[in-house]
């Protein structure tokens, strides 16, 4: 239910550069004209429509596993990517080093923040603390996180299959978190990074 965020989105991610991109759209049982409108405006993406309300978790591994990319990025409907080379930065980053797990950043613009792109680190409380990549002036702009928000999160597709995708158990919330965990116990590194870290708008629409 938020076809309007959701062209948006997927015009940020056709205006990409120097990559070469499958989309795959998962929907959750919209009850708006999202099917119909993605048929008519984008009719070379891939549409997989859940036979059920099951949230995020569910939806991203149908994904994953329809996915035929090296790379898989996860994005929200709610988020545009601001610049025209970031998925290929990302998977550039990637290909540098088979020691991060995952790589993204949120730039929470729906809180007027536009210069810099957030992950999160839990403590040994349980307390999650904001993990923070600048626009400007850092020698090094990747920085090590717990997990990312799955707004915006690259990850490599054999490592996520390795830790087993996304565990259902958690409909809405934690699943990221989770996700993040498993990486982490697999000897992987998580990053943020504002170079590659897309604008989130956080639509209330359809949550």
């Amino acid at each position: 239910n938020r076809r309007h965020e959701l062209c948006r989105c997927i015009d940020s991610i056709l205006a990409q550069r120097s990559v070469s991109i499958e989309i795959i759209v998962v929907d959750d049982c919209s009850q708006d004209d999202t099917r119909e409108l993605l048929t008519l405006n984008y009719p070379h993406i891939r549409f997989i429509l859940s036979q059920r309300r099951v949230g995020p978790s569910h939806l991203r591994n149908l994904g994953l596993r329809a996915a035929k990319g090296e790379y898989v990025l996860f994005l929200d409907s709610d988020v545009v990517l601001p610049r025209k080379g970031i998925i290929h930065e990302m998977a550039i980053i990637l290909s540098k080093t088979s020691r991060i797990g995952e790589l993204g950043g949120e730039i929470p613009v729906y809180r007027n923040i536009t210069d810099k792109a957030v992950g999160k680190r839990r403590d040994f409380f349980g307390q999650n603390h904001d993990v923070i990549s600048k626009r400007d002036g850092e020698e090094n702009p990747l920085k090590e996180c717990t997990y990312l928000a799955t707004c915006n999160c690259m990850v490599r597709k054999d490592v996520a299959f390795e830790v087993g995708g996304f565990d259902p158990y958690y409909k809405f919330g934690g699943e990221d978190a989770d996700f993040g965990y498993r990486i982490l116990s697999k000897g992987y590194s998580n990053q943020v990074c504002f170079a590659v870290g897309v604008h989130h708008h956080r639509s209330v629409h359809g949550r």
